[in-house]
């Protein structure tokens, strides 16, 4: 090492080519990195779907489900396989385990699905694709009162309008229904002209044709022949014929049937402040720059605000640019706040010239990390920007340990080249070995094996390559900026001042540090006692209620989400009532706010079916003095009661869904019978705990069923249950005759009986089956009906019928309830089910898998630190003392959040990395420099006391500048910050806390560690007199 930092030294144009070369490639590929506001997670997941009009969830299950799931057996690259059946459609969803390729998976799965033999007439062909989420970056509401086709028409142009702008490339339609052709037949018009369902649907089929029929070729040239007959009009159906009548005339559709060209058979409505609505979303790419997608379609929306067609209104709804400027601004500012105080700190305490080439060095490293960014697939988001913040304070300790080194020895006489070499050199092991630990203490997140992780390795790779950097420039730039150090001999005013204020921490060190440090030696066992008892006080607290623990902080959100799950089966007018009680609350929220506050900007619900989901956009926090707390609570109060709702949720935090549940279980079995006495038991006793509300379940989906069955007099007509189905099924779910192209999509035509009659159950007993005869017999003179309990969807995982479990919890309790069901009540529910098994599901399953490896892979860092450390140090004990930092750096994090009112995340586990890293950098150093005072001869008292006065300047500085650099995040009031403040929090107070630990305890448990290899040698010692004395 000596020699590498001698060349740099001596070489100093080559250290500052190195130096501009670094950050001009650096900001040159800074313009290159994807800008996006958080990490774009790529599940490794494949969705296999199965169309089957007509067909309810049981026989989707038994004819689909089951034949895929055993064919998918034998593919290993497979963790999980998640099947649901629904009426008309069966979904599974194919989990891949870590480290397959998705393509390769999505070919083998396709191989094996198309080898399956007999799949039921009627199933459409599969779709195999990988489950790609993608985020909108710009989405704009089409809205007004006006038609459904009008309104969908302009945002189809609005649509193919965006996908032609630069940095466009994905745009989608949201929220409309699929156009159909319905031909709704006459029961009364049919009987009357005798024709059956079967005849129109041909007539339909042979005379509405496009066909190429070949060409003539002759002297003049070739002629096509084609036939352009393809109806697609209601005039153009109406005019189909059917067959020709006894007089002459012709039977046409619109004789018997009434032609509808308009929308599936759906229950879907989405509104915009009061108005139908279909939103236009711009979604990300894999190669994105949100900012300049943004600035893209801003330029183009005022004219086409302009050119909307009459009753139609373009507005914008969301755009996610803006909340990246505000995350990278605030993220920004606090960054070069920081940056300016750390260096005013340095120039308080170190010469001015080293504190600058100090501050340079941590935007060298920075400049650095940018260079490889692009090529190891990291963006420029919230959470990556973040990382840079986070990595200050071990950057930051590099340098200063090197820099205030060269300034203490150019103090001591040296000068130039030789201070440079030497200050470098004598902390140089130190200073290394430090950046390694603290890369392995980051290198876990990037071992993780869930998809999730993706949203946190960029923080590892950005702190591993800023690491390696630092380390560059501290001993190859750094020494060679400051090979010109000389003494100061003709000083000014300020820089007397500057002297006397960095002399006053040294002096500091020495009148009032250094009693105290041989107070607390000739103490040791009792300052250590002191110790422990605080860590175990600490922990204590981790522990209790004291502090909440979660897997994410609960941020406010500029958005507030209301869900409404009425149950199913429940008539779509009543969930528009629903949907209009919702919407009316909104509007008596803002009028609430109206003379004081804003409040709700904008409003946009989406009814589906038995299900309605409502977002409330709030004016952003500068324009408005509410919380969204208080707005979220002043709306649940407008909204008021709705007794039959069987959920009805409000959430304002940021990344979560109002349906997320606290605690998600899966319970399995291989027979119903064995699920659902089980599923029963465990929902009580999950009831039973008073910290638990809102126990819902997946089998609680059920409705109303009729089955269907022959009487014995049907055969002698010549009726058999599967024809007698047949016509059922066509005239109460149709059949679909063709397929139109329009506007870049297909169109089904359908013939059915009229909507109207198909919804009352009053015309099954009027229905009429056709017997091969031709003759007419009432359905009910040949079937019978039953009435029974069905299942709108049935649920399976890896083969087993399953039912999921969900619980919100209120205050602080999950893991208690956790800890309690796996200990003291799941044992015995395993021996009365034997036929059941549970596991975690949903958000719960992901959090067990995190922090079960997350703990794995940290003990692994551990060792591997230990094992480094005893390597550098060719000792045991040595790398335990540096090491004994690491709790304490916890137990100053824990207390950081106790202060500030904050909960654990995960989030707060960065810091504690971050602070980990700089306190066992400050150990290093301390326990090297002892080491060499050792070696010189001198006493093991007088080497500690030297050792910890010699560096109680730059470890007080390491800690002066940690806090105040990260002092703008952790005083900034505005919600964005509150997302990353539980790491500064920890980061920060980790740091404070653990410069004791560095100070008073390491110096401790040194002198403890010579005790005891004196106390060892003693026994030794008389170990070997007695063996000598009874030998002679």
């Amino acid at each position: 090492m000596l020699k590498i930092i001698s060349w740099w030294v001596r070489n100093s144009k080559a250290a500052n080519l190195l130096m501009f070369s670094i950050i001009i490639i650096g900001i040159l590929n800074f313009f290159r990195v994807e800008k996006e506001v958080f990490p774009i997670i790529t599940a490794p997941v494949v969705s296999i779907k199965y169309g089957w009009p007509g067909a309810s969830p049981k026989e989707i299950e038994d004819q689909i489900l089951v034949r895929v799931e055993e064919s998918l057996t034998d593919l290993e690259e497979i963790k999980k396989v998640t099947s649901t059946a629904r009426e008309n459609l069966g979904s599974i969803l194919v989990e891949a385990t870590s480290g397959s390729g998705i393509d390769k998976l999505i070919q083998d799965i396709k191989r094996k699905v198309d080898s399956i033999e007999s799949i039921p007439d009627g199933v459409l062909p599969p779709t195999v694709s990988d489950e790609s989420f993608r985020i909108p970056l710009v989405t704009l509401a089409v809205h007004g009162n006006t038609s459904e086709k009008k309104l969908i028409r302009a945002a189809e142009k609005i649509r193919d309008e965006l996908s032609l702008l630069d940095h466009v490339d994905i745009v989608e339609v949201q929220g409309s229904r699929k156009e159909e052709i319905s031909i709704e037949l006459s029961e009364n018009a049919m009987r009357r002209y005798n024709v059956t369902f079967d005849q129109v649907a041909q007539a339909v089929r042979k005379s509405s044709i496009n066909t190429s029929l070949g060409s003539i070729k002759g002297e003049n040239g070739t002629i096509q022949l084609t036939t352009r007959n393809l109806a697609d009009t209601k005039k153009d159906f109406d005019k189909i014929i059917i067959r020709q009548t006894s007089d002459g005339g012709t039977l046409k559709v619109s004789d018997i049937a009434r032609v509808v060209d308009g929308f599936e058979d759906k229950n879907l409505r989405a509104s915009f402040n009061g108005e139908l609505s279909f939103l236009v979303q711009v979604l990300s790419t894999d190669n994105m720059n949100v900012v300049k997608t943004s600035e893209a379609v801003y330029n183009w929306l005022p004219n086409a605000q302009k050119n909307m067609e009459q009753g139609v209104n373009l507005s914008l709804w969301s755009d996610t640019s803006d909340l990246y400027k505000d995350r990278m601004s605030l993220i920004s500012k606090s960054a070069f706040g920081g940056l300016f105080l750390v260096f005013i700190v340095l120039m308080m305490f170190l010469r001015p010239i080293v504190a600058f080439w100090c501050a340079v060095g941590i935007l060298t490293a920075f400049a650095g990390t940018f260079i490889f960014l692009p090529s190891n697939d990291v963006s420029l988001n919230v959470i990556s920007l973040f990382a840079f913040l986070l990595v200050i304070g071990i950057v930051v300790d590099d340098a200063i340990i090197v820099g205030e080194n060269i300034h203490s020895e150019n103090e001591k006489g040296r000068e130039g080249a030789d201070a440079a070499i030497m200050g470098a050199y004598l902390v140089s092991k130190p200073v290394f070995f430090a950046v390694i630990t603290s890369m392995i203490a980051f290198a876990p997140w990037l071992f993780l094996t869930g998809w999730q992780v993706q949203f946190v390795q960029n923080i590892s790779i950005i702190v591993l390559l800023a690491l390696a950097f630092s380390l560059l420039e501290a001993f190859c730039i750094l020494p060679a900026h400051l090979s010109n150090l000389k003494a100061n001999k003709n000083e000014s005013k300020l820089a007397k001042f500057q002297k006397r204020l960095a002399q006053s921490l040294v002096d500091f060190g020495k009148i009032n540090y250094m009693p105290i440090l041989i107070s607390s030696l000739k103490r040791r066992y009792l300052t250590i006692s002191f110790f422990l008892s605080f860590l175990i006080i600490i922990f204590t607290f981790s522990g209790s209620s004291w502090i909440s623990k979660s897997f994410l902080p609960k941020i406010e959100d500029d958005e507030i989400l209301v869900n409404v799950k009425l149950p199913d089966g429940s008539p779509f007018e009543r969930t528009l009532e629903v949907s209009k009680i919702i919407e009316n609350a909104g509007i008596e929220t803002e009028k609430y706010y109206e003379n004081k506050d804003n409040s709700i900007e904008n409003t946009y619900i989406n009814a589906t079916g038995s299900s309605i989901r409502a977002y409330f956009n709030l004016y952003p926090p500068s324009d408005r003095k509410a919380s969204a707390t208080e707005i979220a609570d002043i709306l649940r109060e407008k909204i008021g009661d709705i007794p039959d709702a069987e959920g009805l949720d409000v959430s304002k935090d940021i990344g979560r869904n109002p349906t997320d549940a606290d605690l998600n279980f899966n319970i399995t079995a291989t027979k119903s019978e064995d699920l659902i006495p089980a599923l029963n038991d465990f929902i009580n006793n999950l009831r039973s705990y008073s910290a638990t509300y809102d126990v819902r379940n997946s089998l609680n989906s059920s409705f109303t069923e009729i089955q269907i069955s022959v009487r014995p007099n049907a055969e002698k007509l010549g009726l058999t249950l599967g024809e007698i189905s047949r016509q059922l099924r066509q005239a109460y779910y149709g059949e679909e005759v063709q397929r139109l192209p329009r506007n870049g999509e297909d169109v089904k035509v359908m013939v059915h009986y009229p909507k109207k009659l198909r919804r009352s159950l009053e015309s099954l007993s009027k229905f009429r089956i056709r017997t091969p005869d031709g003759r007419e017999v009432p359905f009910l003179s040949v079937a019978s009906i039953q009435q029974s309990p069905g299942v709108q969807k049935i649920e399976r995982i890896d083969g087993l019928i399953s039912a999921s479990v969900s619980t919100q919890i209120r205050g602080d309790f999950k893991t208690q309830i956790l800890t309690e069901l796996r200990e003291d009540y799941l044992p015995g529910w395993k021996t009365r089910f034997p036929g059941a098994s549970w596991r975690l599901g949903g958000e719960s399953e992901g959090e067990d898998e995190f922090f079960a490896e997350i703990r794995y892979l940290i003990i692994i860092a551990v060792f591997a630190m230990f094992a480094i450390l005893s390597i550098a140090f060719r000792s045991y004990f040595l790398p335990i003392i540096i090491l004994s930092a690491l709790p304490f750096g916890f137990g100053g994090a824990v207390l950081g959040h106790i202060i500030f009112g904050k909960g654990l995340s995960m989030i707060s586990y960065w810091g504690i990395g971050a602070a980990c890293g700089v306190v066992v950098n400050d150990n290093l150093v301390l326990v090297d420099n002892i080491n060499r005072l050792k070696s010189s001869g001198k006493h093991i008292l007088e080497c500690i006391v030297e050792s910890g006065v010699t560096r109680f300047r730059p470890i007080v500085i390491t800690s002066i500048t940690t806090f105040v650099g990260l002092m703008p995040m952790m005083l900034e009031p505005s919600v964005q910050a509150n997302f990353l403040k539980p790491a500064v929090i920890s980061l920060s107070f980790g740091v404070a806390l653990s410069s004791s630990v560095t100070l008073i305890l390491v110096p401790c448990l040194y002198l403890i560690g010579d005790d005891i290899r004196n106390y060892i040698s003693q026994i030794k010692e008389t170990s070997r007199r007695q063996i000598s004395k009874i030998s002679t």
